[in-house]
């Protein structure tokens, strides 16, 4: 459309529009409207299935696969080429379907971080995707709102906004509805009363008509779109896992020359069966059998699957990215801003003051709570009807109101007839109180709902005893004292006030009727979920500040540690004494926080910050991992999508959100708490995941070295002497498959940490570490290896079981076997808890596919040749189970020599 929509009338707009500016577009034409390609104004930036192959053909380990391939073609080596060719296009298939599975989830993942709209349909007000808005829709604009569209403002309360003219700039201006823009006006700047798409609330509220969506708005025909940000950054803890892998790769690969000479020499010596062509390719394999792009694709995808799993889970927990949820291993502190992540941001009646004092019981109740009660029911019945006037959202004292209310119970009808309600308005920035205009006896008078003490000044009489009296000074005074107490304790006041109607806002005739006390509901399980974290390692501290928006709800029922900052000017310390000892600060600006994040910097430590408003921005941006309050509502249908119910806002029936360009920064958004769960609680889910995660990297590195350590030594130390038994084909085989399911199952495994760990305990430290720290194990690998290779010789010299002549075969089953038993070692850390195995379908599984394969290869010819097997005895087939039960006890002596030490 080319419409110069502002030197348009509202009622024109409504007309060309066909909507209403007060109920807006129905459900239907709304729905009707939707299937308009009108594309996207922010859309997320997606990764090319190309490039994603790219990726995987660029790793070290695939690269020299590939030349193993060319090797075993040009020196023809038998069935070789076919089965190092298979391998490596499984290797390449996998890899790459695991890769676009877990880009295209992580992609997806960013939509629910993306801003949302209210709008206006039928008369309620719905929360839809930025993308679901159309043409002739109402929409609610407050502080923090992004537009996803051009809209005419209808009304407007001091209205400030940063419009963005490009892909990156932004232009400060002053939007009102009440303007007057000439027809000939070319720069959108000076249009006034339009707000253009992509811009973004700095402060006030407003009401506007949706005249443009997608590439018609002014941003979307000079941009083209805006690509929202996404990180597909690897995890720290999987490029480390890849980093190792690579160098055992690397090291077997700068051994290759001189293994190749030594297997020729020996072989020469010996009249052995050892070629140039073998010995290379058996290098070759070697070096490939870490498999580090399948390995950390596998292990990315699994933590795609946990971050998916924490969105699907009761208490949802969304993750932006896989660093971001990599970030959370790496935090040693979470700093709370505001009371965010302990209320459930509901506002819940606490108490009732009228001039008589406070109410303590409903069951008999004064003149005076009377008469509170009959205004409040009157104020709560006004406001149902607010959601089709003003700009302002539905009042967030709904919840509390209807609490106090359900406390005493009177005939409402009768109220009607004796106060007849003409009309309600709500506050804007000139005047704050909320007014409901109504008829008693005759007289127009107006009941006043305000949220500060102020009020109480302009007041010269109190309702008190069932009659008007004079109010005086001193009770002017001990009104404000305790209005001001309740507000010192991060509480919400309702202050009902009555007055003639032809007395406005001055002081002449204004009653002082009582007050509401409203506070946020905290978290029972809030200690509960602070006492998780620290438990993992993780110091929460917290922040009261002076901020209006933020629940002044503290930590120091936890660990009682609290500290002022007056204290620490009096006693003249620096703010970073006993830092981490001191579990609540109170009076810090955002300068004193940013100093404590720095300091926890400089020692090399991560802080996370965890907010719902972004009242400390520099805090925030320094942060390690952000972490914010908001619903999380998950788009299943991309075309349309709304809710089946209104929308849910600060102070309704459910948690409300966090200031949308907040949410559209945060790496992880956590819900408010509700019913046992949110807030820390789930937070505390997420960081028990990262440790999963971390610890079965961990162990399958373990899994991974070892074999790595068995499959060299078997294969080596024959062909050094002249003999071959292990091949390319075989060691790939190690290499791929089985590793492969060792790798899944790891990567699947979901078992419960320990309650009480330091993520550290699961995070790679260097290879000296690892291998320090798991000497016995991989000794008594080593000690397993070398008898597969000392046994069966020994026993063919004796003639125990008839001539050796088995060795390819011997020594693949023995190998299997080994490797079988260090990933059972592994997963379980101990050789007595065998019976755990039937309990794990993925080692029950291994087992059994080994079994079937030992039998296929071994006892059917034209298979078998593909790995060149001939028939094994049985004897030789049940000595092979020897040197798995070697490693067992092997680690069984290493680790009571441990214990007794």
């Amino acid at each position: 459309m080319n419409e110069k929509w502002f030197a348009l009338s509202v009622k024109e707009i409504e007309a060309k529009l066909k909507t209403n500016a007060a109920t807006g577009l129905s459900r239907k034409a709304a729905r009707s409207r939707s299937l308009a390609d009108n594309g996207k104004l922010f859309y997320t930036r997606t990764k090319k299935p190309y490039k994603m192959l790219t990726d995987i053909l660029s790793d070290f380990a695939l690269i020299i696969l590939l030349i193993t391939i060319v090797v075993s073609v040009v020196f023809d080596e038998g069935q070789s080429p076919i089965v190092v060719l298979v391998l490596a296009l499984l290797s390449i298939l996998i890899s790459f379907l695991y890769y676009y599975r877990s880009q295209r989830t992580m992609e997806s993942m960013n939509t629910i971080f993306r801003p949302t709209a209210k709008v206006i349909r039928s008369g309620k007000l719905y929360r839809v995707d930025l993308d679901s808005v159309v043409v002739g829709d109402v929409v609610l604009l407050n502080r923090g709102d992004v537009l996803g569209c051009d809209a005419r403002i209808v009304t407007s309360d001091s209205l400030e906004v940063l419009m963005r003219v490009d892909k990156s700039n932004y232009v400060p201006l002053s939007k009102t509805a009440e303007c007057v823009v000439a027809s000939s006006e070319n720069d959108p700047k000076n249009m006034k009363n339009i707000l253009h798409a992509g811009s973004v609330i700095e402060s006030g509220s407003a009401r506007a008509i949706a005249v443009a969506t997608g590439k018609y708005t002014y941003l979307g025909a000079r941009t083209g779109g805006i690509a929202e940000p996404y990180n597909d950054n690897i995890p720290a803890e999987l490029k480390k896992l890849r980093s190792y892998c690579s160098k055992i790769s690397l090291f077997s690969m700068i051994c290759v020359l001189p293994f190749c000479v030594i297997s020729l020499l020996f072989g020469h010596l010996v009249e052995g069966e050892v070629t140039l062509s073998s010995a290379f390719l058996t290098a070759l394999a070697i070096t490939v059998s870490t498999m580090s792009q399948l390995v950390c694709t596998h292990f990315k995808v699994f933590f795609v699957s946990k971050i998916k799993k924490l969105v699907n889970e009761s208490s949802p927990v969304a993750v932006r990215t896989t660093s971001a949820f990599d970030k959370l291993a790496e935090m040693k502190y979470l700093f709370m801003l505001d009371g965010s992540a302990l209320t459930d941001g509901v506002l819940h009646f606490d108490r009732v003051y009228t001039a008589e004092g406070e109410v303590k019981g409903y069951d008999t109740i004064s003149s005076a709570t009377k008469e509170l009660f009959e205004y409040a029911t009157m104020y709560r019945n006004s406001d149902a009807s607010m959601i089709t006037v003003g700009t302002r959202e539905p009042n967030k004292f709904t919840k509390g109101l209807d609490e106090f209310l359900k406390l005493y119970k009177f005939d409402t009808e009768a109220l009607k007839i004796r106060r007849a309600i003409r009309s309600y308005t709500v506050g804007n920035s000139y005047n704050e109180a909320d007014k409901v205009f109504f008829v008693q006896d005759g007289k127009g008078m107006v009941l006043s709902v305000s949220h500060t003490p102020d009020v109480i000044s302009c007041c010269s009489y109190v309702y008190v005893g069932g009659q008007k009296r004079q109010l005086n000074a001193t009770g002017i005074d001990r009104f404000k004292h305790t209005c001001n107490r309740y507000y010192s304790q991060g509480k919400k006041v309702l202050i009902f006030t009555v007055s003639t109607a032809d007395s406005g806002d001055s002081s002449a005739e204004r009653c002082f009727i009582g007050m509401i006390v409203l506070r946020e509901g905290v978290d029972k399980e809030a200690i509960k979920g602070i006492g998780a974290l620290e438990k993992r390692g993780v110091r929460v501290i917290s922040f009261v500040s002076n901020n209006p928006e933020a629940p002044a709800v503290p930590v120091e029922a936890q660990i009682g540690n609290i500290a002022y900052k007056d204290d620490f000017e009096k006693e003249k310390l620096e703010l970073t004494y006993m830092f981490g000892e001191i579990s609540t600060y109170y009076g810090l600006n955002e300068a004193d926080v940013e100093l404590l994040l720095d300091h926890a910097h400089s020692k090399g430590e991560g802080v996370g910050v965890i907010g719902f408003s972004d009242y400390a921005p520099r805090v925030i941006e320094k942060s390690d991992v952000f972490i914010s309050c908001s619903d999380i509502k998950i788009n299943k249908n991309k075309k349309f999508y709304e809710e089946l119910k209104t929308l849910e806002l600060e102070g309704s029936n459910a948690s409300s959100s966090c200031v949308q360009t907040v949410r559209a920064e945060a790496d992880i958004l956590i819900e408010r708490p509700s019913k046992n769960g949110g807030g820390l609680i789930s937070l505390s889910g997420a960081v028990s995941q990262i440790g999963v995660a971390c610890r079965n990297l961990s162990v399958f590195f373990k899994y991974l070295l070892g074999s790595w350590i068995a499959r060299i030594c078997i294969a080596a130390i024959p062909m050094m002497i002249g003999y071959q038994t292990l091949d390319a084909r075989h060691l790939l085989f190690f290499g791929f498959v089985l590793d492969m399911f060792a790798l899944h199952m790891f990567a699947t495994d979901t078992s419960n940490i320990p309650d009480r760990f330091k993520v550290d305990d699961f995070r790679f430290h260097g290879m000296k570490d690892i291998i320090r720290n798991n000497y016995g194990f991989l000794i008594s690998v080593l000690i397993s290896a070398l008898s597969v290779v000392v046994i069966p010789r020994l026993v063919g010299l004796i003639d125990a079981f008839g001539d050796f002549n088995f060795a390819v075969e011997y020594s693949f089953v023995s190998a299997m076997w080994i490797q079988i038993g260090i990933l059972y070692y592994v997963r379980y850390g101990s050789v007595s808890k065998l019976t755990k195995i039937f309990n794990n379908k993925y080692f029950i599984g291994i087992l059994i596919g080994a079994l079937i394969f030992v039998a296929i290869t071994l006892w059917n010819n034209p298979i078998g040749a593909l790995f060149g097997f001939k028939k094994n005895p049985v004897l030789y087939f049940a000595m092979s189970f020897i040197h798995p039960l070697l490693f067992a006890l092997g680690v069984a002596i290493f680790k009571t020599r441990v214990k007794k030490r």
